[in-house]
């Protein structure tokens, strides 16, 4: 069954009547998104995942968060999660001024402060040994089809000396990032929650960072209000190794859809790699 055949069954189950959709986006393996149109004129998102665990798992955290902010799915059917329409420009359409910056630091403060949702605990120190040894898998399937060469592979292995040998878990995003931030009349509203989970929070923020390419300054600030929310101190060489993880995670994805998608993924790895090499400045 193709995405949108699977997708207008899954509306029609659980209640809605489609009248039309409109391709959005999606992956060669399965994944596609779809704005529908109801025949009562309501709009909804319905994205297809690759399996049914994934949106599953988010809909059970964003519904026990019950925040405006992360909307929780309206149904899911199977592999499929139905969403309402959040209407309003994204922060990637408007300029990006300090006002906005906050304001998206506040919003995943917010989610990473989370201690506890019902029934279970969200904030809790764990290895990251699992970490190390899956970006190793990754940079060992980039360098054998030459995403990276040697040399790239030992300086982005140098950065990756500088992750902790243990860090906090806790509620995160996943894929937060200015074409997921909506304008709305009471605030911004983060949508595409299907990877809301828990994780490791600086790895959450490594992946804004990798899918969000700010100007220096508004990088510095959203990560200096972040820091400041939660409470958590930034340490410069932890972070550039948590970047270096979501970049070679990125390019690992990449390497799956070439052909569907663009090469930022590779051009975000290729900054870990540049910024490790770059001279830096001595101090005065």
């Amino acid at each position: 069954m193709n995405a949108e055949d699977e997708i207008i069954d899954a509306i029609r189950a659980a209640g809605f009547t489609p009248q039309s959709t409109v391709f959005l986006g999606g992956w060669r393996t399965g994944r596609a998104t779809y704005r529908v149109t109801l025949t009562d004129g309501t709009e909804l998102k319905a994205r297809r995942h690759q399996g049914a665990t994934r949106g599953a798992r988010a809909a059970e955290f964003t519904r026990a968060l019950a925040s405006p902010a992360f909307p929780a799915p309206l149904a899911v059917v199977g592999r499929v999660t139905i969403e309402a329409w959040v209407s309003g420009a994204t922060v990637t359409e408007r300029r990006l001024d300090r006002a906005l910056v906050d304001d998206a630091a506040a919003l995943l403060a917010r989610l990473h402060t989370v201690s506890s949702l019902p029934g279970r605990r969200v904030r809790a120190h764990r290895s990251v040994t699992g970490v190390r040894e899956r970006t190793a898998r990754h940079l060992d399937v980039l360098t054998a089809i030459g995403v990276v060469d040697r040399r790239d592979r030992r300086t982005v292995d140098r950065v990756l000396r500088g992750l902790p040998p243990t860090a906090l878990r806790g509620l995160t995003h996943g894929d937060f990032c200015g074409e997921n931030l909506v304008l709305t009349g009471p605030g911004l509203v983060c949508i595409d929650n299907e990877a809301v989970g828990l994780g490791f929070l600086d790895e959450d923020i490594a992946r804004t960072w990798s899918r969000w390419p700010m100007p220096a300054w508004a990088w510095s600030r959203f990560r200096a209000a972040v820091a400041c929310a939660t409470g958590r101190p930034v340490d410069p060489v932890a972070d550039r190794a948590w970047q270096a993880v979501a970049a070679v995670r990125g390019a690992h994805r990449w390497t799956r859809a070439r052909g569907t998608v663009g090469d930022a993924p590779v051009q975000v790895l290729q900054r870990v790699i540049v910024g490790a090499t770059a001279p830096r400045a001595r101090a005065t």
